[in-house]
């Protein structure tokens, strides 16, 4: 590594000042107090791949004698122990040292962090806080692995780590690294527009009122970083890419939503590695002339990033711009910062400098802004004529460099497809290094437009009742089906496939995620960004099922009314963030809906049990094919979706009663938990209810624990519902004859007589006591194919 890696400080020949390996011992003068071993001192050091929880000076550690330390010359390990009690006058003075530290500067740099032990770090930050509670600690950590990385930060309070931009080996890694540590989130990132809501917020004293507050899911991130265009160790850009490449770098840095930092080196672009240690020039003070480097545009950089920190434009787009002529080698990094409120922003182009020798502009497409405005603020490039740093043994300065400043550089406007943009095209003189700044707007969006795709919505779906919230919330593509004659399915989103459900919970389901990690390269929000296909399946399904519920015109209109500014301000890559929002407002306010209708145990329940809830809402709603009254529709409860959604397969008598009480009567649906058992006690026959409703019209005869469900059922009507006793006496049309003769639904004879509530209940029970034998109306194939003959026999 010392001297044949590419990357390593390459030292040459071996000399008594560079000897074959590092110097391992450090060795103090005589004393005569201590014996000559405790005058021997181990370097400290690192090495490649190391356990960075492992202290290496340690047993059973033999890196020493395996010389695998990379030795520095310039500090030593000191015996700590386990803790204070291991060596009482070391942890003493160190702590003495750092708080003494702490009471001078604001911020720590932890050099090295990963050789520090942990238990040792731990102690002395927290002396520090004692001291100062604001103190800010930055760790370069090199690990190895983020799992490792993220201990070393929570066990240690690190507020940034940091990173370095020239540890991208080539501009596609540096567009990670980019994107990793500095993008911020993605410009049209839906996670604050869509889950931050007012809420109350408890006591922190577990007693008194609660304040009113907003309040952002937390979702976690990689840690905060202090991006540096290079650090005071490592080597240069010439060193690395080449001398020109500062330009760029330095600016795709500032434009970074990090803290960020840099070296005067870089500023004057020194040419040469430099040993810290033992360098004693200083660095030449230069306000103008040749030696300048990129200082003066480091300084405009510097505020702009400012600006854009305090201002608040954390959303960012990083992209990266192929050379056609190169084999489709990458040499532009296209960075852009807005500021999502106000859809300001600031625009870099920059044409990265890799290779040595490459001069030339490459070939770059014009970069288009839809339905943006974009000023040209600044544009340079920088001629370096000469790699070879001045020699001067006093002073340290850079290479003579000149900035050629870009003027009167104006972006191209046109139309395109009916959407306005504007068009930005490289120079044809903008050689590697050089770089294009520009102030953008967005045009004809509406700072409130937020704000309007929320509005009004409790007053659109408050009046919904439960079937009409099944039909906007819910709907699997059979029921849309069979309600609509065929007409409307659930929607198919290019490349996922079809939604589960045509309702709101549809979209929902990969909106969630898609909120949640602002996956903007998900497939609906590609499909979003191509058309407004979905934004018109969401009103016009509901516009054209109006004449059959009424209610849905005030959501199908509230829908349209969005829509339709969205479409005609918004450009097509902040689609997916504004239907995101009137999706997600809509929902929670049918959420709300259905929660005001519900029992105070469900209202005032926490979401798990609401979330339960929403299930009464899913399996209960109205089709054309199935129902609780054979001569009209009516909403019936679905015995499990998509495979039962309609017609015979639809309404299970065994499943109903299993799942009533907690779908109606826990959660206050009491008029559907009613019309359920009324329905099911007017098909008694045999002493038994259908398992099988089929509309009451071919009812099937094939269950013996339905009717018992269904008493338990009853029985848990009259406990739990107000005034629940009066429904024993209850009169019920009964479908069949007293002497169980099958009839057609619409026979003279049918519905001919009736009976209480009470009654069946009775006449349930003295049937089963006298027993029960049949034969299944009806039985052999046609009824059911796959049954063996004796099986239609009820005994």
């Amino acid at each position: 590594y010392t001297r044949w890696d590419s990357h390593g400080p390459k030292l040459g020949p071996i000399t008594k000042d560079l000897p074959l390996v590092d110097t391992y011992f450090t060795r103090l003068p005589p004393s005569e107090t201590l014996p000559r071993s405790a005058l021997c001192l181990a370097n400290n050091g690192w090495i490649w791949d190391a356990d960075p929880l492992q202290n290496f000076a340690l047993r059973p550690s033999k890196a020493y004698l395996r010389r695998e330390v990379i030795a520095w010359g310039d500090c030593v390990k000191l015996r700590y122990g386990d803790g204070p009690q291991s060596n009482p006058w070391l942890w003493e003075y160190m702590t003495a040292y750092v708080e003494t530290l702490a009471t001078m500067f604001d911020g720590f740099r932890i050099d090295n962090c990963h050789s520090t032990p942990l238990n040792i770090g731990v102690y002395l930050l927290d002396k520090a806080r004692v001291i100062n509670p604001n103190l800010y600690v930055a760790a370069e950590l090199f690990t190895g692995s983020e799992e490792t990385d993220l201990m070393f930060v929570s066990r240690l309070g690190i507020n940034s780590l940091i990173r370095e931009a020239y540890n991208g080996w080539d501009t596609k890694e540096f567009s990670r690294l980019l994107y990793r540590y500095g993008l911020g989130k993605p410009i049209g990132s839906m996670d604050a527009a869509c889950l931050t809501s007012a809420a109350d917020i408890p006591s922190p004293f577990a007693h008194g009122p609660s304040r009113p507050g907003i309040v952002t899911p937390l979702q976690g991130s990689v840690p905060h970083a202090l991006l540096f265009d290079l650090t005071h160790d490592n080597e240069t850009p010439l060193s690395k890419r080449t001398a020109e490449d500062a330009l760029s770098t330095g600016a795709l840095v500032a434009f970074t939503w990090a803290a960020i930092g840099s070296v005067k080196g870089f500023d004057d672009i020194y040419p040469k590695h430099l040993n810290i240690v033992s360098d004693s020039r200083k660095y030449e003070v230069v306000e103008s002339g040749e030696y300048k480097g990129v200082a003066e545009v480091k300084r405009l950089l510097n505020h702009l990033h400012s600006e854009m920190v305090l201002d608040g434009f954390t959303e960012g787009h990083v992209h990266q711009e192929n050379d056609l002529t190169e084999s489709f080698d990458i040499k532009y990094i296209v960075l852009h910062r807005v500021q999502p409120i106000t859809q300001k922003g600031y625009l870099l182009v920059a044409h990265t400098a890799f290779r040595k020798g490459d001069k030339e502009r490459g070939w770059v497409d014009p970069i288009k802004l839809r339905r943006t405005k974009a000023k040209f603020i600044y544009g340079a490039s920088i001629d370096i004529p000469s790699y070879e740093a001045p020699v001067d043994t006093t002073t340290l300065r850079g290479l003579p460099s000149t900035l050629k400043q870009i003027t009167d550089f104006v972006p191209k406007e046109g139309v395109d497809g009916d959407e306005p943009y504007t068009e930005i095209i490289v120079p044809d003189t903008f050689p590697p290094g050089s770089i294009l700044v520009f102030e953008t707007q967005m045009q004809g969006i509406d700072p409130t437009l937020d704000d309007f795709c929320k509005a009004g919505v409790d007053e659109a779906f408050g009046d919904l009742d439960f079937v009409d919230l099944n039909v906007l919330l819910h709907r699997c593509d059979g029921e849309e089906k069979d309600a609509t004659s065929g007409e409307i399915g659930t929607y198919n989103v290019p490349n996922q496939g079809n939604l589960v459900y045509c309702g709101l919970e549809g979209w929902m389901h990969p909106l969630r995620h898609i909120m949640k990690f602002n996956d903007l390269g998900h497939p609906l929000c590609g499909h979003l960004r191509e058309g407004t296909w979905a934004m018109d399946y969401v009103h016009t399904r509901l516009d054209k099922q109006v004449k059959t519920f009424p209610r849905l015109a005030k959501p199908a209109a509230w829908f349209k009314e969005r829509f339709d500014k969205i479409k005609a301000t918004v450009p097509s890559f902040l689609r997916p963030k504004y239907f995101a929002i009137v999706i997600f407002e809509a929902y929670k306010a049918a959420r709300r809906t259905v929660m005001e209708q519900c029992s105070e145990f469900v209202s005032n329940g926490n979401s798990f049990t609401q979330d339960l809830a929403l299930t009464s809402v899913q399996m209960y709603g109205l089709v054309q094919s199935a129902s609780l009254d054979p001569g009209k529709p009516v909403p019936s409860l679905a015995a499990g979706l998509p495979h039962f959604a309609s017609s015979w397969a639809r309404c299970w008598g065994r499943d109903v009663f299993i799942s009533l009480r907690g779908l109606f009567l826990t959660t206050g649906n009491y008029d559907a938990a009613k019309k359920h058992i009324l329905a099911f006690c007017s098909t008694l026959k045999h002493g038994l209810i259908p398992n099988l409703l089929d509309s009451i019209r071919n009812p099937r005869y094939n269950s013996r624990d339905s009717p018992w469900w269904m008493l338990q059922n009853i029985q848990d009507y009259v406990t739990m519902v107000p005034d629940g006793i009066n429904i024993l006496a209850e009169p019920v049309k009964r479908r069949f004859p007293l002497d169980d003769t099958w009839i057609a639904w619409d026979d003279p004879q049918a519905y001919s007589y009736s009976s209480t509530v009470a009654e069946i209940i009775q006449e349930i029970l003295q049937r089963h006591a006298l027993g029960i034998s049949f034969r299944e109306h009806n039985a052999g194939a046609n009824l059911d194919m796959q049954m063996k003959d004796e099986g239609f026999n009820i005994e």
